[in-house]
Protein backbone atom coordinates (compact mmCIF):
# COMPACT_ATOMS: atom_id res chain seq x y z
CA UNK A 1 0.00 0.00 0.00
CA UNK A 2 1.44 3.32 -1.05
CA UNK A 3 1.30 6.16 1.46
CA UNK A 4 -0.11 9.46 0.28
CA UNK A 5 1.09 12.35 2.39
CA UNK A 6 -0.83 15.57 2.09
CA UNK A 7 1.56 18.49 2.29
CA UNK A 8 0.39 21.36 4.42
CA UNK A 9 1.08 24.84 3.10
CA UNK A 10 1.88 26.24 6.54
CA UNK A 11 3.22 22.90 7.87
CA UNK A 12 0.49 22.87 10.55
CA UNK A 13 -2.32 20.49 11.50
CA UNK A 14 -5.15 20.78 14.04
CA UNK A 15 -5.37 18.19 16.85
CA UNK A 16 -8.84 16.62 17.18
CA UNK A 17 -8.48 16.40 20.97
CA UNK A 18 -7.09 19.77 22.10
CA UNK A 19 -8.02 21.66 18.87
CA UNK A 20 -4.66 23.44 18.82
CA UNK A 21 -3.03 23.99 15.43
CA UNK A 22 0.51 22.64 15.66
CA UNK A 23 3.48 21.72 13.46
CA UNK A 24 3.14 18.38 11.68
CA UNK A 25 6.29 17.19 13.53
CA UNK A 26 4.11 17.10 16.67
CA UNK A 27 1.97 14.33 15.13
CA UNK A 28 2.93 10.65 14.93
CA UNK A 29 2.85 8.91 11.57
CA UNK A 30 0.01 6.58 10.60
CA UNK A 31 0.07 4.94 7.18
CA UNK A 32 -3.69 4.21 7.31
CA UNK A 33 -4.58 7.91 7.32
CA UNK A 34 -4.91 9.88 4.10
CA UNK A 35 -2.35 12.47 5.19
CA UNK A 36 -0.06 9.89 6.81
CA UNK A 37 -0.43 11.45 10.28
CA UNK A 38 -2.41 10.59 13.39
CA UNK A 39 -5.40 12.74 14.32
CA UNK A 40 -4.17 13.63 17.81
CA UNK A 41 -0.93 15.38 18.61
CA UNK A 42 1.83 13.54 20.49
CA UNK A 43 1.12 15.50 23.68
CA UNK A 44 -2.55 14.44 23.72
CA UNK A 45 -1.63 10.83 22.92
CA UNK A 46 0.87 10.77 25.78
CA UNK A 47 -1.63 12.37 28.14
CA UNK A 48 -4.27 9.80 27.18
CA UNK A 49 -1.75 6.99 27.79
CA UNK A 50 -0.89 8.31 31.24
CA UNK A 51 -4.53 8.70 32.22
CA UNK A 52 -5.32 5.21 30.94
CA UNK A 53 -2.40 3.79 32.96
CA UNK A 54 -3.54 5.53 36.16
CA UNK A 55 -7.15 4.43 35.69
CA UNK A 56 -6.23 0.81 34.82
CA UNK A 57 -3.02 0.33 36.79
CA UNK A 58 -3.81 -3.18 38.03
CA UNK A 59 -4.94 -4.43 34.62
CA UNK A 60 -1.96 -2.89 32.81
CA UNK A 61 0.42 -4.35 35.40
CA UNK A 62 -1.14 -7.79 35.01
CA UNK A 63 -0.86 -7.65 31.21
CA UNK A 64 2.78 -6.48 31.38
CA UNK A 65 3.71 -9.23 33.83
CA UNK A 66 2.06 -11.85 31.61
CA UNK A 67 3.91 -10.51 28.56
CA UNK A 68 7.23 -10.51 30.44
CA UNK A 69 6.67 -14.06 31.63
CA UNK A 70 6.00 -15.25 28.05
CA UNK A 71 8.88 -13.27 26.46
CA UNK A 72 11.45 -13.25 29.26
CA UNK A 73 14.21 -14.82 27.16
CA UNK A 74 13.67 -12.46 24.19
CA UNK A 75 13.64 -9.39 26.45
CA UNK A 76 16.86 -10.48 28.17
CA UNK A 77 18.53 -11.18 24.83
CA UNK A 78 17.55 -7.77 23.43
CA UNK A 79 18.71 -6.01 26.60
CA UNK A 80 22.04 -7.82 26.43
CA UNK A 81 22.40 -6.91 22.77
CA UNK A 82 21.68 -3.21 23.46
CA UNK A 83 24.12 -3.28 26.36
CA UNK A 84 26.87 -4.69 24.15
CA UNK A 85 26.15 -2.18 21.37
CA UNK A 86 26.31 0.82 23.70
CA UNK A 87 29.25 -0.36 25.79
CA UNK A 88 31.98 1.73 24.11
CA UNK A 89 29.84 4.88 24.36
CA UNK A 90 29.08 4.14 28.03
CA UNK A 91 32.77 3.56 28.78
CA UNK A 92 33.70 6.91 27.19
CA UNK A 93 30.99 8.65 29.22
CA UNK A 94 32.14 7.06 32.49
CA UNK A 95 35.83 7.88 31.86
CA UNK A 96 34.91 11.54 31.30
CA UNK A 97 32.55 11.58 34.29
CA UNK A 98 35.16 10.06 36.62
CA UNK A 99 37.87 12.42 35.33
CA UNK A 100 35.67 15.42 36.18
CA UNK A 101 34.70 13.87 39.52
CA UNK A 102 38.35 13.31 40.50
CA UNK A 103 39.25 16.87 39.48
CA UNK A 104 36.37 18.24 41.52
CA UNK A 105 37.14 16.00 44.48
CA UNK A 106 40.82 16.94 44.30
CA UNK A 107 39.90 20.64 44.32
CA UNK A 108 37.75 20.08 47.43
CA UNK A 109 40.50 18.12 49.20
CA UNK A 110 43.06 20.83 48.38
CA UNK A 111 40.92 23.46 50.14
CA UNK A 112 40.95 21.58 53.49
Amino acid sequence: MQQSYITYADNKKRCTKCHIKSDVENFSTDSTKSDGLRCQCKFCENLHGRIHYIDNKKKVSKVRKKYYKLHKYDIAKKSESNHDLNRPEYNRYMREYMRKYRQKKGAVNDKK
